[in-house]
């Protein structure tokens, strides 16, 4: 029997399976772990099958989330829950109640690349957070695909109450690197771009940066 094959360079440069993931090691958090999330939707017969390289949706894109900004490092005004995916506006609206007058029941509908005030609820439809919501969707954003971005307050309870709202509305944890990864496979980035957006994440110092940023634009 032939060896599996190895997986691809960019994918082992932007996803690294063995890292912790940090987000769901503390049984006290308030974040989904792995054998938690939601499954993938089913794939439409339409639909092609794009090989992502993630852990959790067995290789079909699905929609994915993540806290993106940093966590740990002292109190912060705001922070930001990311989703990407087919679903993303659909797991957005089960999450976002816009603070103007809807009908009952009435689907969000967002207006591409406009915020929007309102508050964050959980699956029980508990308030969690007031936030600021900013859909960007397909191809005008970073991944090309349909993107939500929850502005929380920057609290890290109020960012994984959030995140674990957007799971539990079927959204699975992205992993390590899959918004870049996606961004490259979507056509949004090249290799050498993908590449400095880590770079420019991880730079130390104000050359770093600018190298960094010069190989992105």
């Amino acid at each position: 029997m032939a060896a599996p094959a190895a997986a691809p360079p960019l994918r082992r440069r932007l996803l690294n399976p063995s890292s912790p993931r940090t987000l769901a090691a503390r049984a006290d958090t308030l974040v989904l772990p792995g054998d938690e999330r939601s499954p993938t939707p089913p794939r439409l017969p339409h639909q092609t099958r794009q090989d992502y390289g993630g852990g959790g949706g067995g290789g079909a894109p699905g929609t994915i989330a993540a806290i993106v900004t940093s966590l740990g490092g002292g109190p912060a005004a705001v922070g930001i829950v990311r989703l990407s995916g087919p679903d993303a506006v659909a797991v957005a609206g089960r999450v976002f109640r816009p603070a103007r007058r809807e009908p009952a029941q009435a689907p969000w509908r967002p207006r591409s690349h406009f915020v929007e005030y309102g508050l964050a609820l959980d699956a029980d439809g508990s308030v969690i957070d007031e936030v600021l919501v900013v859909p960007m969707l397909a191809p005008r954003s970073y991944t090309r695909e349909d993107v939500v971005e929850l502005q929380c307050h920057g609290n890290d309870l109020c960012l994984r109450r959030v995140l674990r709202a957007c799971l539990e509305a079927g959204a699975r944890l992205a992993d390590p690197g899959e918004f870049t990864l996606r961004a490259f496979l979507n056509g949004r980035l090249d290799l050498a771009q993908a590449e400095n957006v880590s770079r420019l994440i991880s730079a130390k110092s104000t050359a770093a940066a600018d190298s960094a940023l010069a190989g992105i634009q």
